[in-house]
């Protein structure tokens, strides 16, 4: 399939499950949960996908750069806030903690539905090339943070991992 940004899709769609079921009163599922989210889902997007995005006209004719400085801001403030809470779980403020995660993965879940909505729906006019090369790039991310854990939280069977980032055969 080789197509980053539907990788990218499926993840916020798993974030959207994970979050219905997510065990709240556990402050290592949110430092788990948040180091997948920073260094892999926020980085695909960061380093790969936006730069991507910003080459193309529709970036330009559109005049997308406020809304891909936004998504940034957000991806700052939602890192800060599970910051903060891993915080007030260290100072034992469980109550506190628990309410900010539930708030966490609203903005979170909102975050993700502005991304499908805004700016993804442009990636079928990033060049071939370039999206054969983002997928290997995002293979390098996925693999430095472990590939059979990411697929885990991703609840990715291997097979559908390959699948997904494979090279598309002409």
């Amino acid at each position: 399939m080789n197509d980053l940004v539907g990788l990218l899709m499926i993840e916020h769609s798993a974030i959207r499950h994970i979050s219905k079921y997510f065990n709240f009163n556990n402050e290592d599922d949110l430092a788990g949960f948040h180091e997948y989210l920073k260094n892999v889902h926020i980085e695909l997007e960061e380093k790969i996908v936006f730069p991507l995005l910003i080459s193309t006209d529709d970036y330009r004719s559109k005049d997308l750069a406020p809304t891909i400085d936004q998504l940034k801001v957000d991806h700052k403030s939602i890192d800060d806030l599970a910051r903060n809470i891993l915080t007030l779980w260290a100072n034992e403020d469980k109550v506190t903690a628990v309410d900010k995660t539930k708030l966490y993965f609203r903005l979170l879940k909102d975050h993700n539905n502005s991304e499908d909505s805004s700016i993804f729906l442009l990636w079928k006019n990033v060049d071939e090339k370039e999206m054969v090369t983002a997928m290997k790039e995002a293979e390098n991310i996925i693999d430095s943070f472990g590939r059979e854990l990411y697929t885990e939280l991703m609840a990715l069977s291997p097979a559908a991992y390959s699948y997904l980032t494979a090279t598309q055969k002409k």
